[in-house]
């Protein structure tokens, strides 16, 4: 068996294992570990060095001789993918990778819009990506998680999204924006009449994370549904899938445009704005932790650069009862008319 053969086996090993494990990863997650992972072993193969150096030496040589010009994002992804790789496939897990592995994402203030001025962004989009725009502000909603939503995770009754297998896959509830219902009652109409054309149609059912479920099912229909069917990348299955999660940012691009904000606004911008409002409005930081879907709360903790407006808005307390002679003159303080003379 020559080398391509041998990593080909390799790489079809991790991916199976990614999509299969429990904590089975995104297919964006999926593509970046197999992209690492296989330049990693190509360098192994004609590696000087590969006969008598360990996995974490091995790693160290690639990333002296191969990522001087990453990021810390991508040295990151790759660190995950080299450990899961070990972990999983080889079944060896590493050691100490050393100090190019304890890279750390600088924290950065997010970027997000005051209400007035989301709302007039909000404005320059029409049809069903204002729809979206309105549900992500109104939830706080990752863009993933807004794709993927189906009419299942919609409790219209409580007014709730219930957010299925999110970052962490961790499942949690959140807003479904009392203002949005109207619109969305509308719009699941006409996304029922397209689930019945493909049953008409013999068309399969949409993906659906296990076999005991049914895609053809209407609960499992995506709320956000593309226009037409593609191959599912996966199971080379052709179905229709939700509208791709690139959708909603273009049109925001577009609004902000019309717009003529000088801020920056990405669909990320939409989920800040929402957990700054969150709280300002006086909701626990512990409780936006929940909402938001963060493992920590000190990921949370970042949207405290809101608390000078908030100061702003409330007062101190202090202020809220006038000050009516509360000055102490200095013992021995004479005024005499605009002169002071201490004794």
């Amino acid at each position: 068996m020559n080398t391509n053969d041998v990593i080909e086996k390799r790489l079809a090993r991790l991916r199976v294992v990614m999509a299969t494990s429990k904590d089975a990863r995104s297919l964006n997650t999926e593509r970046s570990y197999v992209s690492h992972v296989k330049q990693f072993l190509w360098f192994c193969a004609y590696c000087p060095q590969v006969k008598s150096a360990g996995p974490e030496e091995l790693a160290r040589l690639y990333v002296e001789s191969r990522a001087r010009g990453w990021s810390e994002s991508s040295m990151r992804v790759f660190r995950n993918a080299l450990v899961f790789y070990y972990r999983w496939v080889v079944e060896m897990p590493l050691g100490d990778l050393g100090s190019w592995a304890m890279a750390k994402r600088a924290k950065r203030l997010p970027v997000w819009l005051p209400d007035q001025e989301m709302r007039a962004l909000l404005g320059c989009m029409k049809g069903v990506t204002r729809l979206m725009a309105e549900v992500d502000y109104g939830s706080g909603l990752r863009s993933h998680e807004l794709a993927s939503l189906r009419w299942k995770d919609l409790d219209f009754a409580e007014n709730q999204i219930v957010v299925r297998q999110g970052k962490g896959a961790k499942d949690r509830v959140t807003f479904l924006p009392a203002a949005c219902v109207p619109a969305l009652l509308e719009h699941k109409e006409r996304m029922r009449a397209l689930w019945e054309m493909d049953r008409r149609n013999g068309r399969a059912g949409v993906e659906v994370p296990s076999g005991k479920f049914d895609g053809r099912e209407w609960p499992w229909f995506w709320v956000w549904a593309a226009a037409g069917e593609s191959v599912d990348p996966r199971s080379g299955i052709v179905r229709r899938h939700h509208v791709h999660r690139s959708t909603l940012g273009k049109a925001i691009g577009e609004a902000v445009r019309i717009w003529g904000g000088d801020k920056r606004v990405t669909v990320h911008a939409l989920r800040h704005s929402f957990a700054t409002e969150m709280l300002m409005d006086g909701v626990p930081i512990h409780e936006l932790k929940e909402l938001m879907g963060h493992a920590h709360i000190s990921t949370t903790e970042i949207y405290a650069h809101c608390l000078p407006r908030l100061t702003a808005r409330r007062g101190s307390p202090m202020d809220r009862a006038p000050v009516v002679g509360n000055v102490v003159r200095f013992p021995g303080a004479v005024v005499m008319g605009d002169e002071r003379r201490v004794g």
